[in-house]
């Protein structure tokens, strides 16, 4: 599915209703392509639309289930975007998470933004050096010996 049908599909409440899973995992696949921030900020906001629209859906007895779910999926795709290799970029997470707080769709006191404005506080590599660092070789660790002998045996 395309972006713009993304886009037309998220503007039609009884859609969403009917269909916000769907939706949901289409915007996951397009948050996990190396978008402008524009698009990614316009698919953040069509996950927050979508997931206020489902909520209502949401039965009472499931509903702090289904608040948890969405608060980690958010989270998720803000994380993915501070990731430079497997490491994440405070910076990035203290950019990414104000632009979240000036959108509406974070709060300040939020765990994510509270780890980026920790983060930031304290010696931590720099978005370059973080990338340097994804551009290295990997090391390859050796088993020990004690290691090498277990597994002659299955253990």
């Amino acid at each position: 599915m395309s972006f713009e049908r993304l886009m037309e599909l998220t503007e039609s409440p009884a859609y969403v209703i009917k269909d916000w899973r769907e939706i949901i995992k289409e915007i996951d696949v397009e948050l996990a392509k190396n978008n402008s921030i524009e698009k990614r900020e316009a698919l953040l906001q069509m996950f927050k639309t979508t997931m206020d629209i489902a909520e209502q859906t949401i039965a009472t007895e499931s509903l702090e289930t289904f608040k948890e779910a969405r608060r980690q999926h958010y989270h998720s795709h803000i994380i993915q975007e501070a990731l430079v290799g497997e490491d994440v970029c405070v910076e990035t997470l203290f950019s990414v998470t104000a632009r979240e707080i000036a959108a509406g769709r974070m709060t300040e006191d939020n765990n994510v933004r509270k780890i980026a404005v920790d983060g930031c506080a304290v010696p931590h590599l720099t978005r370059a050096q973080l990338e340097e660092k994804s551009r290295a070789p990997k090391v390859e660790e050796k088993p020990s010996f004690l290691g090498r002998v277990k597994g002659l045996f299955g253990r």
